[in-house]
């Protein structure tokens, strides 16, 4: 049952999200960039906790102890598409 109200919920989220972009596309292509750009994180965070409190997702989020150097590069290994939001949040 947690799988089928999380996917109800998912489809409620895109068809919100998508509405609100037709709606902020007839102000013109400067805010639809603004809203597509603003609105990805935001995106992200409802995505991740859906997924967390209906799907079942887990994390395990391990802090650096050390000062992080100049240039560095986070990996992630996509065995599933729940890290596409984590890391945009």
């Amino acid at each position: 049952m947690g799988a089928v109200l999380f996917l109800l919920c998912l489809l409620m989220l895109f068809l919100r999200g998508d509405l609100s972009l037709m709606i902020v596309a007839r102000r013109g292509e400067a805010a639809l960039t603004k809203a597509v750009s603003d609105g990805g994180r935001t995106m992200a965070r409802k995505l991740y906790l859906l997924a967390r409190i209906l799907g079942g997702l887990r994390t395990d989020f391990r802090r650096f102890a050390g000062a992080l150097p100049r240039v560095f590069m986070i990996v992630s290994n996509h065995q599933s598409i729940a890290d596409i939001p984590a890391l945009a949040i």
